[in-house]
């Protein structure tokens, strides 16, 4: 029986998750709307989790948050604050019977490209991550720097406005993707205002509506 692994990947706006082989090579895929409750939250958890094949012999997941690897804990930020600190690893190790790793989702984008992507072989660089916020992680001497607090390389918390210093001039405030596509779609009357593809397709078209939001972006 050859070995799998599920992923999943928490953001702000969906949870994608999918199953891989060893190679890295993913087989399948699938997109939910994350929940805005903990309540819902935990029980999509036991949704995805609770009834996995025999051939999945561990779980990685990845969040927006403050993540502990070696204890699993994450201090969770921005659209999933409502969580607070929380044992994730120790959660979905009960309810799958997995071995779980978690990880940033930066530090884990930073990963997969030090692995098969455009920063392997790359011995100082850096990664940046557009979503519902930004992310951002440092690799320096071909090894992820995750720091003394976990927070090396998060761009999300610098301030933009340094007259008014708060959460919400922050660059994670202040540059979300998701934000600037859903602006495109109401501006271009695209129907579906997450609809990624059709708000760069009118990008790429250099739409009068869709090009200045997304040059101001």
């Amino acid at each position: 029986m050859e070995h799998r692994y599920f992923s999943i990947d928490i953001g702000g706006t969906a949870t994608k998750y999918a199953h891989f082989d060893r190679g890295g090579k993913m087989q399948e895929h699938r997109s939910v709307a994350t929940p805005t409750n903990k309540e819902d939250f935990l029980k999509l958890l036991d949704q995805l989790v609770g009834k996995l094949e025999d051939s999945v012999v561990g779980i990685g997941v990845s969040v927006p948050g403050i993540v502990d690897p070696m204890e699993g804990t994450v201090t969770f930020t921005g659209a999933l604050s409502f969580m607070g600190t929380f044992d994730l690893a120790s959660y979905i190790r009960l309810a799958s019977g997995c071995p779980v790793f978690i990880g940033n989702d930066a530090n884990c984008a930073t990963l997969a490209e030090l692995w098969q992507g455009r920063l392997k072989g790359v011995e100082n660089g850096a990664l940046i991550t557009l979503g519902t916020s930004v992310g951002g992680e440092l690799v320096l001497n071909g090894h992820l720097m995750s720091g003394r607090h976990f927070q090396t390389g998060q761009v999300s918390a610098m301030v933009t406005n340094f007259d008014e210093p708060t959460p919400a001039t922050t660059v994670g405030a202040t540059t979300s993707a998701v934000k600037m596509i859903e602006d495109v779609a109401v501006a271009c009357k695209i129907k579906d205002a997450h609809d990624g593809w059709a708000v760069f397709e009118k990008i790429d078209e250099g739409d009068d509506r869709a090009w200045p939001i997304f040059s101001a972006f």
